[in-house]
């Protein structure tokens, strides 16, 4: 007879006690972070959801030329993505979300009362090299307060919020396109008002929560 034994491990995982939602209701640390996933994907699919459209037709790009300048940038974003993960992160968390959101904020507040295609196109191209940047500060702190046996539903929940923005955004988009290419970064800068500063609200929640539980 071979010798069976039970694999259990010593420490058993825990089934999660309640729903994601409920979960996620409970904290407001992961409610606000939630909301400003979700308005924060709405923000950017609203300028960059037809990005593709924008440079052929009205930035008079080809198709492959704006899909090599896509290329280049996604692959420079990776790079300054790294850069300011090990290098050129301040240690003042409100300073990091002011270069990532707004910056970014006034280049589109400026592309759209300019309506130049020159600002326009320094403003895609700074959200996209900034897109991966400092995410360990947008949004590090709050997937790693997740309990272990909640964090697969919480990363399917935390993904189906984000495709839903970006669904929206897209469709937004859709309708500024017709209207004219600074009226998709005008909206845009609206969704891109409430992420900033629900992005500086989270700060102030993560540091309120850390200085409590030191307590």
């Amino acid at each position: 007879m071979f010798n069976i034994s039970d694999n259990k491990s010593h420490e058993e995982k825990k089934a999660p006690q309640i729903s994601i939602i409920k979960y996620i209701l409970k904290s407001k640390l992961q409610t606000v972070y939630i909301i400003f996933i979700f308005i924060g994907n709405i923000s950017m699919s609203t300028a960059l959801g037809l990005k593709m459209l924008t440079f052929t037709n009205y930035l008079g790009f080809s198709d492959s030329g704006a899909t090599n300048y896509f290329l280049i940038i996604g692959l420079i974003a990776d790079g300054i993505g790294i850069l300011a993960f090990k290098f050129l992160t301040s240690k003042n968390d409100y300073i990091t979300i002011t270069i990532k959101f707004g910056i970014r904020l006034i280049l589109y507040i400026i592309a759209f009362i300019s309506n130049n295609i020159w600002i326009t196109l320094i403003a895609i191209t700074w959200s996209l090299l900034i897109s991966t940047a400092y995410e360990n500060i947008c949004d590090g702190y709050y997937i790693n307060d997740v309990k272990n046996e909640y964090q697969l539903e919480y990363t399917n929940f935390r993904y189906i919020v984000k495709y839903l923005g970006e669904s929206i955004g897209i469709f937004l988009c859709g309708l500024m396109y017709k209207m004219g290419l600074n009226y998709m970064f005008g909206l845009s800068s609206v969704f891109l008002i409430y992420q900033l500063f629900m992005s500086y609200y989270l700060i102030y929640l993560r540091h309120n929560n850390k200085l409590n539980k030191e307590q």
